[in-house]
């Protein structure tokens, strides 16, 4: 299984926040020419997006009341799929694929992905968007909270008219002992 939805969350107050107040971010680190752009809410302390190291909120989340409480919701639902009472959050990062754009395929093994889990949840209206993982597809659809395997094959197509906006979640593995 590379691909599962499995809880619905809410996200219209932050898609509604971000559009007005915070999206303007997406705009930062140089990315304004690419289809794909991100807003980093919480990575790593080092900004070293690839080791496994210390992950810390960076200021952004602290001013962005609704991206808070989106992030305790789907923490939540995490807990409920997992099945580890609070989950330590890994990387939170807001993901804008331009319309008719692509992600390329990409297999992550950092050392980060190999101690991390990934959710995705796509937090605005837009229809022509794919996510694949392994040998799976899947149409996401606003606001279903969605496991995808990031260390095998994985890729999103956004076909549609307007920017696929996703909250990428990251959560630790579980420790089996």
């Amino acid at each position: 299984m590379n691909l599962l939805s499995f809880a619905f969350v809410d996200p219209s107050l932050f898609f509604s926040t971000m559009t007005l107040k915070y999206g303007r971010h997406f705009a930062d680190n140089d990315q304004a020419q690419s289809a794909l752009k991100r807003i980093v809410l919480r990575g790593p302390a080092d900004r070293d997006f690839s080791a496994d190291g210390e992950q810390a909120d960076y200021p952004l989340l602290a001013e962005w009341p609704s991206a808070r409480l989106l992030l305790e919701d789907i923490a939540k639902q995490i807990t409920g799929h997992i099945g580890v009472q609070n989950p330590q959050i890994g990387q939170v990062i807001v993901q804008s694929l331009a319309a008719d754009s692509h992600i390329p395929w990409l297999t992550d093994n950092s050392p980060y992905a190999q101690h991390h889990v990934r959710f995705k949840l796509l937090v605005s209206p837009c229809t022509g968007g794919c996510w694949y993982s392994g040998a799976e597809a899947l149409a996401p659809i606003m606001g279903n909270l969605t496991y995808m395997n990031h260390r095998v094959l994985h890729s999103a197509v956004n076909l549609g008219s307007v920017p696929q906006i996703s909250l990428i979640v990251d959560a630790r593995s579980p420790t089996i002992q």
